[in-house]
């Protein structure tokens, strides 16, 4: 999305200070002492500087970003996005606005560029926010001016999930299905028949047969499908919480490879209404964090399509009160203590 105009602010250096003292110095003894060629110097060197800064200032006049990122992002990792400038006349340097700024990239007229940002923190990422910086030909005054880029979609910072080891209870079926992922012995069961050749031994119910005097077999709907309902409860904001939603993950990936259906239940603390950063002069550091509305947090349940699903589930998975309608299949509870089956 296209950026927001900001003010240009100005950096100057230790020989610009001293360029300044020299011209205003020998311009006040030139007109003192009635020594002219020595107020032309004095001149000539403030002359440098007011043209020096006003070829800085008109570098990142005209400038605006675009930015292209991708769907979602791991917290504590950096991402790619791709940069595109317009209006600029003179090579210009982006670089994520941050002290110190690194890296730093350079973007000349009608070019693109693909930058990476710095990690964000887990949740969603409304506006990135980068500076620009310029020097005049002489190199005596950096011009510098912070962009504010909204995104046209919130960025979702989701978890890295967590390497764990665990115990998986015995699954069952909770409802009919075709799938690999249910467990042996869970086949849906509809009532007995006479053998008829062909018929799988194991399928032989030894109990009716007895009862009957003859071969009786079990007729089957189907495989029955293995369902999980994963409730996270990550805690107070916070590393410990990040380290919650990673172990939710990893238990909804390692689920789903399974060929379960899962369910994920977490308290969304997403911003209806997210706040635009109040803009600050470039130089400093402004790297945007989530903004957390705990109060405002709602049960969000979700039948999980996919790994991305739950990443963006996970992102705004925040502490509140869980309300779920009522579950045949497995239930797990993700904690602070780690994972409690129900």
């Amino acid at each position: 999305m296209e950026s927001t105009t900001t003010r240009i602010h100005l950096k100057r250096s230790t020989v610009t200070t001293l360029l300044v003292g020299f011209g205003t110095l020998s311009g006040l003894i030139g007109l003192l002492a009635g020594r002219y060629p020595l107020t032309v110097l004095g001149l000539a060197a403030l002359g440098a500087v007011a043209v020096d800064v006003a070829a800085a200032v008109a570098t990142l006049a005209g400038v605006r970003l675009e930015l292209h990122g991708p769907p979602d992002a791991v917290a504590g990792l950096p991402s790619e996005w791709v940069i595109t400038a317009r209006g600029v006349r003179r090579p210009v340097v982006v670089s994520p606005a941050v002290v110190p700024r690194s890296p730093r990239y350079l973007l000349e007229a009608g070019g693109a560029a693909v930058i990476a940002l710095p990690p964000f923190s887990r949740g969603l990422i409304h506006h990135v926010v980068l500076d620009l910086t310029a020097t005049g030909p002489l190199g005596l005054y950096q011009a510098g001016r912070r962009i504010l880029i909204p995104l046209s979609v919130p960025l979702a910072v989701g978890p890295s999930p967590v390497p764990l080891e665990m115990a998986w209870p015995r699954p069952r079926a909770m409802a009919f299905g075709l799938t690999d992922g249910a467990p042996v012995g869970d086949d849906l069961f509809r009532g007995l028949r006479p053998y008829q050749r062909g018929d799988e031994r194991r399928r032989i119910h030894w109990g009716a047969t007895a009862r009957h005097r003859q071969l009786m077999v079990r007729e089957l709907d189907g495989t029955g499908v293995v369902g999980l309902r994963v409730l996270v409860e990550p805690g107070e904001p916070g590393p410990m919480a990040d380290h919650v939603t990673g172990v939710a993950a990893t238990v909804t990936a390692d689920a789903l490879s399974r060929g379960w259906a899962v369910q994920l239940v977490t308290a969304d603390g997403a911003a209806d209404r997210p706040q635009t950063p109040s803009p600050t002069p470039p130089f400093k550091s402004a790297w945007p964090t989530p903004i957390w509305h705990p109060a405002a947090a709602t049960t969000r349940v979700a039948m999980i399509g996919g790994l991305r699903m739950a990443h963006h589930q996970l992102a705004t998975a925040t502490q509140g009160p869980l309300v779920a309608p009522p579950w045949g299949g497995l239930t797990c509870r993700v904690t602070p203590r780690g994972v409690l089956w129900e």
